[in-house]
């Protein structure tokens, strides 16, 4: 595997390499050389190792980050002095955990932020050898400690998928929105000779960093009344990833000192085998400067900037990633890359101008890794009544509606030839159309009874769920087929079968209005859990102020795995040109969720 190299420009991003050095006696001003049992002393090195944005893509310690640091041979000690465990001859024994402070003062050495022992441990000079050798991690909560072994430089990190930036200006029309720089991770690696008296660190960036910037088109509604655009997100789509991995592991081996300031000398790798076509995803929301969740309203010519941080796939199979635009009126906003990412890749997306009749999102399906099991997807559905035809139907498609309760319209069809349990012809030719023209995407058919002879007799594919196969059942099994599934099936959701739903969850409702209803986001175990919405089960979905609530549910669930299951809507508003806005905002933030989150891959 060729090596991604990270070497930073700082017109784009100051994040530079790691250096771990000794300051001599003289360069401090009459420091003792350190002796075995001293402390380590541990500092930032330079103004280019940056952990928060200040200006424009510069990036600066604010302190308080918790840093791990590795030594090959050194001890560990209380804040007694007291030996806590000794470093061996076999190395890579002991490690600890420090706190930056920010970097202050004028001096001849004003870069040199200071560290802190935290947990009141600390590492101290051995007598073991000359030399020591230092990792450090940053951020440390991002660690997994079990899964790291340092002894060969690897380190495992998490993945984060489901990323947020905190939106600090909006100034004439311009979002400027900061990152959450937990995501940034840093890696720092060096040996020193142990009679120095202090440390100091200059940590290398790893990820590959994305700065997205978003320009709006007009927006034109039937009225003639120019309204805003509602961006509701940004997913950055990969080619290639880790398939479905919640970590990735990193070597650092080959990160050395920088040699010039401002230069990095980055040179470590992912170490994981990737899976060749199977897509990673990273989405990036939005969040005010109280943390809570925001849509950004662009109008004409406004514009947001925001980062993406990527894990550190090699720049040659970067070619083909795709960024998507996520809005609340479901508009169909993508661009393809067809350049490679470098460590910093920087982008401007003008959105074009958008007016009701502009395509709306009609194959987010087609998005997503064919691998993806069909029990991790977030599908917004709709309750068809008598007053449904095609027209409704279409309306419902071109909204991102893929699943469809059609109970109230079978009927028995009889003729000389055949009978059979059917819906009305207008309907199943409207689905074989959508299909036809999108056969990327499927569609999922809730009846009372088994429909797949109507479906034959209108030549239509089909994906007969059984007990067998609904576990299994991959986005590439169903494309371009109708999904059936009826009430007999007893995989499907009803009262009294919550055990069923904790295992699998591929259908956490029947309806809405049942009093087992539940989103399947992983850490969830009923609607009411954080206290939002209380005695849901008797609330009627026709409210919109319930529609909101589960909105709200949608948008705040912030962890790194999860799925709604299949959200099945009733009385879905709309008119003849636009579609109310809760039911906007709501199909918008299940189809996002499978862009969120970290998905099970077959």
């Amino acid at each position: 595997m060729n090596k991604q190299k990270h070497y930073l420009n700082l017109a784009i991003l100051l994040m530079a390499g790691l250096t771990i050095a000794g300051c001599q006696e003289d360069e401090v001003g009459g420091f003792t050389p350190a002796a075995p049992g001293d402390a380590i002393e541990f500092a930032v090195n330079a103004v280019k190792t940056r952990t928060a944005y200040v200006s424009d893509n510069q990036i600066d310690w604010t302190g308080g980050e918790q840093i791990r640091i590795y030594s090959d041979v050194a001890d560990k000690k209380n804040q007694l002095g007291e030996t806590v465990t000794p470093g061996t001859a076999e190395g890579w024994k002991n490690n600890a955990l420090y706190t930056v402070t920010p970097v202050t003062g004028d001096g001849e050495h004003q870069y040199h932020g200071e560290f802190t022992a935290t947990n009141e441990e600390y590492l101290a000079w051995s007598a073991l050898s000359d030399t020591h050798e230092f990792y450090g991690i940053y951020p440390d909560e991002r660690l997994n400690i079990e899964g790291s072994t340092p002894s060969n430089g690897l380190f495992q990190l998490q993945f984060i998928s489901n990323q947020a930036c905190k939106v600090t200006s909006a100034e004439n029309g311009s979002y400027i929105a900061a990152p959450d720089m937990l995501n940034a991770y840093m890696v720092a690696h060096n040996r020193v000779v142990s009679t120095e008296n202090h440390v100091l660190l200059d940590f290398d960036p790893i990820m590959t960093t994305l700065d997205i910037t978003i320009r709006a088109g007009g927006y034109e509604v039937a009225t003639g009344i120019i309204q805003p655009l509602t961006v509701t997100g940004v997913s950055v789509t990969l080619p290639n990833g880790l398939g479905g991995k919640e970590y990735f592991t990193y070597n650092a081996t080959n990160i050395q000192n920088s040699t010039e300031e401002g230069v990095s000398q980055g040179q470590g790798e992912l170490t994981d085998e990737l899976k060749n076509g199977q897509s990673e995803s990273v989405f990036v929301s939005f969040v005010d400067e109280s943390g809570n969740p925001m849509e950004i309203p662009l109008s004409e010519g406004e514009s947001i900037r925001l980062t993406a941080f990527l894990p550190p796939i090699p720049t040659e199979q970067t070619t083909g990633t795709q960024i998507r635009v996520h809005t609340a009126e479901n508009f169909d906003f993508s661009a393809t890359l067809k350049k490679p990412l470098q460590a910093q890749y920087k982008v401007v997306i003008p959105l074009p101008n958008v007016n009701p009749k502009s395509p709306k999102n009609t194959n987010w399906i087609s998005e997503l890794d064919g691998n993806i099991y069909l029990k991790q997807l977030s599908i917004p559905g709709a309750y068809c009544n008598e007053n449904n035809d095609a027209e409704v139907i279409n309306k419902l498609l071109s909204m991102g509606v893929r699943a469809f309760n059609v109970k109230e319209l079978e009927f028995w069809h009889a003729d000389w030839k055949s009978s059979y349990h059917a819906i009305p012809e207008e309907i199943v030719k409207a689905f074989k159309l959508f299909l036809q023209n999108n056969p990327h995407e499927f569609l999922f058919v809730y009846c009372e009874n088994d429909l797949t002879d109507n479906f034959d007799a209108y030549d239509i594919p089909y994906y007969k769920l059984a007990t067998d196969n609904v576990g299994s059942a991959t986005v590439t099994d169903m494309r371009s087929k109708i999904v059936t599934a009826y009430k007999s099936t007893n995989y499907f959701f009803e009262s009294g079968k919550s055990d069923w739903v904790a295992d699998n969850r591929l259908f956490p409702h029947e309806d809405c209005s049942s009093s087992n209803f539940q989103l399947a986001l992983e850490g969830w175990n009923n609607w009411d859990s954080s206290g939002a919405i209380s005695n849901w089960g008797e609330q009627n979905l026709e409210d919109s102020a319930y529609k909101a609530a589960i909105y709200d549910q949608t948008i705040q669930y912030r962890g790194q795995r999860g799925y709604t299951g299949i959200v099945t809507l009733h009385d879905i508003e709309y008119s003849d040109d636009m579609i109310n806005i809760t039911d906007e905002q709501l199909i918008q933030a299940i189809i996002n969720c499978n862009f969120k989150f970290i998905l099970d891959r077959k």
